[in-house]
């Protein structure tokens, strides 16, 4: 962490959209229709103001993963833009998972599942419970409790598939 008196600069660079591919561990899903719609207009009449946040891509060479500015990606597409801009950071996996669920984890509009996905994200790649509270300033049990709603959809989903391709193969038989 820099100090009071140390100058941070971070350089804003324009990099053409087609480089540019969603974090797959990204943890928000597609925004409403409405949001999406708003956005597209607003880069529609100004262009991008803030720039998308990105990393390198760890095995496409001139390729950049992007941390935050997923919907702004996806209105610029939408729009036909051919460049945004951007800001590089530098992390490793689990830096970059831990910037992007921070980023999002405070929104009104995370839906508490995608909330529940990224926390699950980092208990995967090592992190434990009291830690994701303490960094998130959420209590354990919270993370817990979300975690299990998470798994028990994910769960009844599995179970409810599983039950209709049964029905669909004793139909067969019953022609």
């Amino acid at each position: 962490m820099p100090s009071k008196t140390e100058q941070v600069t971070k350089s804003i660079s324009m990099v053409a959209v087609k480089d540019l591919v969603p974090h797959p561990k990204n943890p928000r899903t597609a925004p409403s229709k409405a949001h999406a719609a708003e956005l597209l207009r607003s880069i529609q009449a100004k262009g991008i103001r803030v720039p998308l946040i990105v990393c390198r891509h760890p095995t496409l060479k001139d390729r950049f993963e992007v941390l935050a500015g997923h919907r702004r990606l996806a209105a610029a597409k939408a729009a036909k833009l051919k460049t945004v801009p951007i800001i590089v950071e530098v992390l490793d996996d689990k830096e970059a998972l831990e910037f992007m669920v921070a980023e999002n984890v405070e929104r009104e509009d995370l839906h508490p599942l995608e909330k529940a996905a990224g926390y699950q994200a980092l208990l995967d790649t090592g992190w434990d419970l009291d830690s994701i509270a303490s960094r998130f300033g959420k209590t354990p049990a919270l993370i817990a409790r979300r975690i299990q709603l998470m798994r028990l959809i994910a769960l009844s989903l599995h179970y409810t598939t599983q039950r209709e391709k049964r029905k669909k193969g004793c139909r067969i038989f019953h022609l």
